[in-house]
């Protein structure tokens, strides 16, 4: 996993709860690769995956909600670092739709080695998408953050059922998603 997604979730955690708390859990978890990220390179996911756990521990909060505030953070971070992979879709769905062709391709080119999950949408009627997510890393949790993100940002709301579930044994995650002009979100993170 590139080191920028430790980063933001170094980022999460300080602005979100405190420095300290960060610090602890760097302290506390249990890291192959030690506890300096540096946005380019690769790290192990189970780095990763050892800080979202000892966060959960630390913050005493489950592990399902640390993941979907991340990811609700994590796409407002993206979206202030690299409004230009975001700027191409004027909508939520159109931003959905073109992840693998343009946003992850587009993410791949500037940060070599990237390993990007594959996402599979299909149309089914103008305020409705069922979006397919292939990961070895299993973060559909991640990806409703990512969806309440998205809502946010193009400040319209995406209701979301998730239908399949690798953490249930199926193949993939299945969200099936419609889209509606009331949005009761505020502000990215």
């Amino acid at each position: 996993m590139k080191g920028l997604i430790f980063n933001y979730f170094e980022q999460y955690i300080s602005e979100t709860y405190n420095t300290d708390i960060w610090e602890s859990i760097l302290e506390n978890a249990p890291l192959e690769s030690g506890t300096v990220f540096v946005s380019p390179e690769i790290y192990p996911d189970g780095d990763f995956f050892s800080l979202l756990n000892q966060a959960a521990i630390e913050l005493k909060i489950d592990l399902t909600q640390i993941l979907k505030e991340f990811g609700t953070c994590l796409f407002g971070y993206y979206v202030e670092n690299y409004s230009s992979l975001i700027d191409f879709a004027h909508d939520p769905k159109k931003f959905l739709m073109g992840i693998n062709d343009y946003v992850h391709m587009e993410a791949k080119k500037i940060m070599k080695g990237a390993t990007p999950p594959l996402f599979i949408c299909k149309d089914i009627a103008p305020d409705k998408l069922i979006m397919k997510y292939y990961s070895d890393r299993n973060l559909c949790m991640l990806v409703e953050g990512i969806l309440i993100g998205v809502s946010k940002y193009y400040n319209v709301y995406i209701e979301f059922k998730q239908t399949t579930c690798t953490h249930r044994g199926d193949d993939m995650c299945t969200f099936e998603l419609t889209f509606s002009e009331i949005c009761p979100y505020k502000s990215i993170c």
